[in-house]
């Protein structure tokens, strides 16, 4: 399970687009027999530069 977890962060470490995103979350969701994988992501607070 470590070196699946290692090479999850040397992809997204590597990664320079959200194919490379794309293919860190494939590798590891495939890894885990998983069926789907969901990431959360939180909306700036208001008054935050982008």
């Amino acid at each position: 399970m470590q070196s699946v977890f290692e090479r999850f962060l040397e992809q997204l470490s590597e990664g320079v687009d959200e194919v490379d995103f794309h293919s860190a979350l494939a590798y590891v969701s495939s890894q885990f027999d998983l069926l789907a994988f969901a990431y959360l992501s939180l909306p700036p607070r208001p008054g935050d530069k982008p």
